[in-house]
């Protein structure tokens, strides 16, 4: 871990985890809580404002942007790119980007996954504000081969955009 990070990726589960290994984004530090067993994962679930895993507090008490990436899971909501958190500017930024790159990016219908409280993890880096990211299943869908344990190992083409969208946005924001 860097002594010094600008920014943080945290990705709570681990549909993002192969974000870490993208030349655009290795410059940030990066955090991810995933699940290993072949099923069941679900079991792990944390909320966003219960999430007290140490080592991710402790990278978070050394970073000021914070971006993390969630699976949605309903499917009353359609597909979609949920931008939410405190950093409404980085947020609207990041958007924008995804929306050129042909995401369909809107708030989240549900205020619980808004990501606006300040116990959320995304707003507790030391700008005590950040982006949280939900992404829909048929997001998901394009982004990996599959969503199972081995297909997540696989991205995609889309995913790569994903990510550099992403990226360009927290490289404007430093600036």
């Amino acid at each position: 871990m860097p002594t010094r990070s600008c920014c943080s990726r945290v990705a709570k589960f681990g549909y993002v985890s192969a974000m870490g290994r993208l030349p655009a984004v290795q410059k940030w530090s990066f955090y991810s809580f995933e699940g290993l067993k072949q099923s069941g994962n679900r079991v792990l679930h944390i909320t966003s404002t219960c999430f007290d895993e140490p080592m991710c507090l402790v990278l978070l008490s050394d970073t000021n942007r914070v971006v993390t990436i969630h699976g949605e899971e309903s499917d009353d909501d359609g597909e979609g790119v949920f931008v939410g958190g405190m950093d409404v500017e980085l947020g609207t930024s990041m958007g924008a980007l995804l929306t050129a790159q042909g995401f369909n990016v809107r708030k989240h219908p549900d205020p619980e996954l808004q990501g606006l409280g300040p116990k959320n993890i995304c707003n507790r880096g030391t700008a005590g504000k950040g982006v949280q990211l939900e992404l829909s299943r048929s997001v998901r869908e394009t982004l990996f081969e599959s969503l199972t344990h081995e297909g997540r190992k696989h991205p995609t083409p889309r995913f790569k955009t994903f990510v550099d969208a992403v990226a360009r946005s927290l490289e404007i924001g430093e600036t």
